[in-house]
């Protein structure tokens, strides 16, 4: 019973949060955006995992489910993302003398370079929004440490704190994050529900030299040096539950569906569904559909358009010898817009 009670005020937890409504449009309100973009399998089924969490993908998605990886497996993620953005993931877990499971995750976003444009000044009778060949960077970066262990021999819990940075030209901006995960294992059938508040810290916000500047004083005319200051932006705090279940649960032949309930605290709601075939632990096959809960942005005229969501995927893992394991993996996710994002996954467990 206090294993049950337990759960469910997590549970109690996740919910009153997620009934919070706030004033004003919060679309684009947090720092660190990157943090939010799914990787591994999950992303071929809707990015639907929480209840499941039974691969690496765990360390992103309930770090918690790190419990059910018996051996060390590293997992290396790209994702072909938006606009010729590509997304790096790197993740290595192993059990830990005897007390849990150990994670280290590496997370890379390349945006390359940009053109530096400058604005014309209407009072001076030059131009100064001519292309001046001037090209900066930009780049995000995570480096996560995670632990799991069995609270009961149903119930695990997991943590993992992260450092984030995110940098634009020679202007920085860095903090620190941290999931907090439950998975729990009903003991009925194959239930399992599983509950992760994600990327969870203080606001972030850029310094550097580009925020340094001189100007007139009003009052002396004379030119000073001025540092402005961006204003501070919160990380982008995801709030999970999800439910797995084996609706085909044989030796060589299963299906698991997923169904997540997902809170963030810049964007609406979402229902993440997703469902994965396995024939004897060798083919993979998998779907699922991200459903947002504002018809604003499921309509074609306002919106992104209903396919928005929409995604597959298939993979193949074979076992070599007794503790070394292969698996690859593709997955594609549809956006209306911005064509599709392609991602590949290959993973080894020895």
């Amino acid at each position: 019973m206090r294993k049950v009670l337990t759960f469910l005020i997590c549970l109690g937890f996740f919910f009153s949060l997620a009934e919070e409504k706030g004033v004003f449009d919060k679309r684009g309100t947090t720092g660190a955006s990157f943090l939010k973009i799914g990787i591994g399998r999950p992303t071929g089924m809707g990015d639907a995992f929480v209840g499941l969490c039974d691969d690496p993908s765990a360390i992103f998605y309930n770090p918690s489910g790190l419990t059910q990886l018996t051996k060390r497996e590293v997992m290396v993620n790209y994702i072909d993302w938006i606009s010729d953005i590509s997304h790096n993931y790197l993740s290595f877990s192993t059990p830990f003398l005897g007390a849990g499971v150990l994670g280290i995750s590496v997370c890379a976003v390349d945006i390359g370079n940009l053109d530096k444009l400058d604005i014309d000044d209407p009072t001076t009778p030059i131009r100064e929004d001519t292309l001046s060949l001037t090209t900066f960077s930009c780049s995000d970066f995570a480096v996560g440490l995670s632990f799991a262990r069995m609270i009961t021999e149903k119930l695990s819990f997991g943590t993992t704190v992260k450092t984030i940075y995110e940098k634009i030209w020679d202007m920085v901006a860095s903090g620190i994050g941290l999931d907090i995960g439950l998975h729990y294992n009903t003991g009925f059938r194959s239930l399992r529900l599983g509950v992760v508040m994600a990327n969870f810290g203080p606001e972030i916000s850029f310094v550097g030299r580009q925020l340094d500047k001189i100007e007139k004083d009003t009052l002396t005319g004379k030119e000073v040096p001025v540092r402005y200051k961006t204003t501070p932006v919160p990380l982008p705090t995801t709030f999970r539950f999800g439910v797995a279940y084996n609706l085909i649960d044989e030796e060589k032949s299963k299906l698991v569906t997923c169904l997540d309930l997902v809170h963030y605290n810049d964007i609406n709601e979402t229902f993440n569904i997703g469902m994965e075939y396995n024939l004897s632990n060798f083919f993979f096959l998998r779907g699922g559909y991200i459903f947002n809960t504002s018809e604003e942005y499921r309509s074609r005229e306002t919106g992104v358009g209903p396919l928005t969501g929409l995604s597959a995927g298939l993979g193949i893992g074979t076992t070599l010898a007794q503790n070394l394991s292969l698996k690859l993996d593709y997955n594609y996710r549809h956006y209306e817009f911005l064509s599709g994002s392609h991602r590949l996954t290959f993973s080894i467990g020895f």
